[in-house]
């Protein structure tokens, strides 16, 4: 045996901090969401110009990710009353109340947009083919955990598209630029 001590090494911190969440989760659940649905202007600005993005959020699960005891960082929480074959007509009544004007719209699922848990395949091909509806919609945006970001599935999201749409923005809380603060004390847990 050799006397010097084994360096603790960050992965070893990230994994009992998964570990102490999940265990902190399991005791405190999360409260049904804050979020409520509707459809909210989120200030942009384009090439210089004052514009208005859309922010729909609409009925989801919330973030399987803080469910199982994950990021430390946000509060998507759970919806105990969720119901996946509502999602689609939710999101089209949300829909219906905007402008058919309008060039650039975020969907805010309170988690990520291609998580098959948190927003099936089939909701997911219905919700971006509605967008046809908006003759000038240029940028659609979504947000995504890291580790779902992959050639599959941005191409399946460009397909399901309409064809107006120029732009996806892909969006995901980095949180932190250091590892250790992302990976301990966010527990972002990108790989997951």
């Amino acid at each position: 045996m050799s006397g010097k001590p084994r360096l603790i090494q960050p992965g070893d911190y990230a994994t009992r901090m998964q570990r102490t969440a999940r265990a902190f989760r399991k005791r405190y659940p999360l409260n049904p969401s804050p979020w409520p649905q509707g459809t909210y202007n989120v200030p942009l600005c384009v090439n210089g110009v004052p514009e208005i993005k859309q922010l729909v959020w609409y009925e989801n699960p919330g973030c399987k990710w803080s469910r199982s005891g994950g990021c430390t960082m946000c509060n998507f929480s759970e919806n105990p009353d969720f119901d996946p074959s509502r999602v689609y007509d939710n999101f089209v009544e949300l829909i219906d109340s905007l402008d058919a004007n309008l060039r650039y719209l975020h969907l805010g699922p309170g988690g990520s947009v291609l998580h098959n848990s948190e927003l099936t395949v089939e909701n997911r091909k219905k919700v971006l083919r509605s967008l046809e509806r908006f003759p000038f919609l240029q940028d659609v945006g979504i947000e995504c955990r890291v580790s779902l970001i992959n050639e599959k599935n941005i191409q399946a999201t460009l397909n399901d598209l309409p064809s107006q749409v120029k732009r996806l923005s892909i969006d995901f809380g980095l949180e932190s630029s250091d590892p250790f603060v992302r990976g301990v004390l966010v527990n972002k847990g990108e790989g997951h």
